[in-house]
């Protein structure tokens, strides 16, 4: 069921990097969860989903073990331990098929030690349950949003707040479409109505491809023309589809057509991307910054929420996830975990960024 959340009507003021905000502030990084105040507070119907790619997309992937144009053979990450071996065998294989499983695995593991990959073929799966095996291997949580629309139609400083956060992301027309929606349906499906072109297309949505991450995502979220520019991802990496996105790529962007937004100043807005870093414990400088460790991106949506893509792999997919669980779960990841936040220049996203015509870094 859908689990109701009512906020009360926000209204946060956004101001721009353009206020008088010393160096130091700007180049603060947020290590604490508390100091991001979030924008837009809607009132939401929120159904968890588990997502899971089709057995379809699996069988295409198996059918190209050559890693063909960045294609991903499927696999799996196993335990060496044969205990762990035999109790995965008995929750995954048909009836009657279990010691076969098992002795697949432990075939597998004659040369590993610890956790190994278990590719998977089409003769595995004569073996096992493709369900219980996606289920339990190729889930994710993914947060399906409805936003009533009856606190927006009861004040029109809240639905000109949405509409005017939604205008860089969408054209005049759909815009048009949505405030009179708005005034006549009680709810607004979020992965129908609320996301831009790329991420509606895309979420909940599983790729054959490794390469597509988290950078990506970002990135043509809010405009999907910029990552195919040749000055900004220049560089194709080997056995990753041409849509991966590098460090240096992402930060490149970033520098070059968003500007950086302070906590304390700033709410956060539609749009913005979250940009965790691995933070060294030591710096020169306060400001100094390595594009290297850069970990994740996710883009903000409203209330708590997120858009993002989990990494590079094609196990992973897009999905709308709680701003605390993306931070928690890179917490536990990241050493020294902080977070800096962007936001796109100009009025309108799509204005592509312009061509940087001296040399970068190939």
């Amino acid at each position: 069921m859908y689990k109701n959340h009512i906020f009360p009507v926000f209204f946060p003021l956004v101001i721009g990097a353009s206020m008088n905000v010393s160096a130091a502030e700007l180049g603060e990084w947020v290590e604490d969860l508390t100091r991001v105040k979030t924008g837009l507070t809607l009132s939401i119907q929120d159904k968890v989903e588990f997502i899971t790619p089709s057995i379809s997309t699996l069988f295409m992937r198996m059918k190209n073990p050559l890693e063909k144009d960045g294609i991903e053979p499927p696999s799996i990450v196993l335990s060496s331990d044969a205990s762990d071996l035999r109790k995965l065998a008995s929750l995954i294989a048909l009836p009657g098929k279990e010691d076969v499983v098992l002795k697949l695995f432990l075939a597998a593991t004659t040369s590993q030690q610890g956790r190994f990959s278990f590719p998977l073929t089409e003769t595995f799966f004569t073996f096992v349950d493709p369900k219980r095996v996606i289920e339990r291997f190729f889930g994710h949580k993914h947060h399906q949003l409805k936003i009533s629309t009856r606190l927006l139609q009861l004040s029109p400083i809240a639905k000109h707040n949405l509409l005017q956060q939604l205008e860089p992301f969408f054209s005049r027309d759909n815009l048009m479409i949505l405030n009179e929606k708005i005034d006549q349906v009680p709810f607004l499906d979020l992965e129908n109505e609320l996301l831009p072109s790329f991420a509606q297309k895309a979420v909940k949505k599983f790729s054959y491809f490794t390469g597509p991450n988290c950078f990506h995502a970002a990135l043509a979220f809010q405009d999907p023309n910029i990552p195919k520019l040749p000055y900004f991802n220049p560089k194709r990496e080997a056995e990753h589809h041409w849509q991966m996105i590098n460090f240096d790529e992402l930060w490149r962007v970033l520098r070059n057509s968003f500007y950086e937004i302070v906590p304390e100043v700033s709410d956060l807005k539609y749009g913005d991307l979250l940009v965790f870093f691995e933070r060294p414990q030591e710096e020169s400088s306060p400001q100094e910054v390595d594009f290297r460790r850069i970990r994740h991106v996710a883009v903000y949506l409203f209330n708590n929420y997120t858009f993002s893509k989990g990494s590079k792999s094609a196990n992973s997919t897009y999905t709308v996830n709680l701003l605390e669980d993306e931070w928690k779960k890179w917490k536990r990841r990241t050493k020294n975990m902080a977070i800096k936040i962007f936001r796109k220049s100009g009025k309108r996203v799509t204005t592509l960024p312009h061509e940087d015509l001296h040399e970068w870094l190939y």
